[in-house]
């Protein structure tokens, strides 16, 4: 019914809700007929509108059977469905995210390999099971260089602070650059690849100590395999990421070439939402 009645969308309402251009204007446009009007405040949820911006129903409940209701009570509607075209095509490239020029992306998932206690209901069964998801940005100049048989130290750092990241139960905190007590990262002549990575805040309420291990292939001067794999043990948890196991736990994040076909190859990684200029920093800059 999703994907055959209606038209879906997805985006991160952090962005729209700020951006000065056609769709920052028109998502607000809708949103403000709900009861998230203030765009100081997230705006998240399930919304339905019109194509001329009409909201139809809003809800912020994952339950899937509650979207399914209003999704069939709204095809009834069919005048809602009648607008006219917009035209201005305006995008503020304050909160452009494309993929920039000449980078390569990079499939990062996130998995908690144990330590929760017995789970107490389905919802808190799901979310310990769930794996992180997200990409990762290697800039044309480290892409070079990985080429040439050298790992730059921003590609070293930003795989530390924005992608070493327990993101399976919500949004997680980033790492400060002081947070990052060691990141050493090797690439041997036969592409193989080892480090070490710890992170700590500074009273170590939550922290991550662990192993880097990996392979990288070239092909014709290009890029063809980036697989690396990071595990060790993770402490705490952040403010929207609740529900962590009390004691150290075993944490992995693992790496690979994204596919080009893939509905999510072009969503931007989550770090670049506050944290812009810090990801983007190109080893040629340092």
């Amino acid at each position: 019914m999703l994907q055959e009645d209606f038209v879906p969308v997805a985006f991160d309402q952090w962005y729209h809700r700020r951006k000065q251009d056609t769709d920052g204007e028109f998502y607000r446009r809708i949103a403000t007929q709900g009861p998230r009007s203030d765009f100081g405040q997230t705006t998240q949820g399930f919304y339905i509108a019109s194509a001329g911006g009409e909201l139809i129903h809003y809800n912020n409940n994952r339950g899937p059977q509650r979207i399914r209701g209003l999704m069939q009570n709204t095809l009834g509607l069919d005048n809602y469905w009648i607008a006219k075209p917009i035209t201005d095509d305006a995008i503020d490239r304050q909160f452009d995210r494309s993929i920039p020029d000449g980078a390569i992306v990079v499939q990062v998932n996130a998995k908690v390999l144990g330590g929760y206690a017995d789970p107490v209901n389905e919802y808190e069964q799901f979310m310990q099971a769930a794996i992180g998801c997200d990409n990762m940005w290697i800039m044309p100049v480290e892409a070079r260089q990985l080429v040439g048989g050298s790992f730059t130290e921003s590609l070293v750092q930003r795989i530390a602070r924005f992608h070493l990241i327990d993101n399976t139960r919500g949004e997680p905190p980033m790492w400060r650059a002081d947070e990052v007590t060691r990141a050493e990262i090797s690439l041997n002549d036969d592409g193989t690849l080892h480090g070490r990575i710890t992170l700590s805040i500074a009273d170590g309420s939550r922290s991550y100590d662990a192993w880097l291990f990996g392979k990288l292939e070239v092909t014709e001067g290009r890029l063809t395999r980036f697989d690396i794999v990071v595990r060790g043990e993770f402490t705490g948890e952040g403010r929207w990421t609740r529900g962590a196991p009390d004691d150290p736990f075993p944490f992995a994040v693992a790496f690979r070439l994204a596919d080009e076909n893939d509905i999510a190859f072009s969503v931007c990684p989550q770090a670049c939402k506050g944290h812009h200029p810090e990801y983007l920093r190109l080893a040629s800059d340092e």
